[in-house]
């Protein structure tokens, strides 16, 4: 079996579940005085801390399967401290995406729970011809049902996007586009 392969520079997007072994380099923090961490953190989430070996005179970054399986799909900012002493300064800052892992069960998105219930709704007020509905505690009004048409529409092409920027993620080509694979020149 292969090992997992080193590359250079935070990559940009990373699958939960998997591991990934990156090196950077910074010549203002020698990695003799200097020491690193890589912090990534969901906008609204928990960071997550690794801490850097040294590869030389790189920083190794090694994120297990288990800390990428802890992490939620989306897209993270990311953050590489130096330290030394008493000083600590940011050496890197990005964007990352990190891609749900496709083999395990995955929970909806809040887009992906608002057409589910919209159709939900909209299915039972077909089913009847009670002027109220109510679905797990809320109340729901017949007529509004042209509000919960163009509620469902909206919810529906939330899911396309995101269904299309996860596909663009993992490199695939969908809704017109023209994929673009440069091969350097020899």
């Amino acid at each position: 079996m292969a090992a997992v392969t080193t590359t250079q520079g935070v990559p940009l997007t990373i699958e939960s579940g998997n591991e990934y072994h990156f090196t950077v380099n910074y010549p203002d923090y020698p990695v003799g005085t200097w020491t690193a961490a890589f912090v990534i953190v969901l906008s609204t989430g928990t960071p997550s801390s690794t801490a850097a070996t040294t590869s030389g005179s790189d920083f190794l970054v090694t994120l297990t399967s288990a800390v990428t399986a802890a992490l939620a799909p989306g897209d993270y900012t990311f953050a590489v401290y130096v330290t030394s002493s008493s000083q600590r300064t940011t050496a890197e800052t990005g964007k990352i995406s990190i891609l749900p892992n496709l083999a395990v069960a995955r929970t909806a998105t809040f887009a992906e729970a608002q057409v589910a219930l919209l159709k939900t709704v909209m299915a039972a007020f077909a089913a009847t011809d009670k002027r109220v509905v109510n679905f797990n505690g809320q109340q729901f009004e017949r007529f509004a049902i042209a509000d919960y048409q163009k509620q469902l529409v909206y919810f529906q092409a939330a899911v396309i996007r995101e269904q299309q920027t996860q596909a663009a993620l993992r490199g695939e080509v969908s809704g017109g586009r023209v994929a673009l694979d440069f091969i350097a020149a020899d």
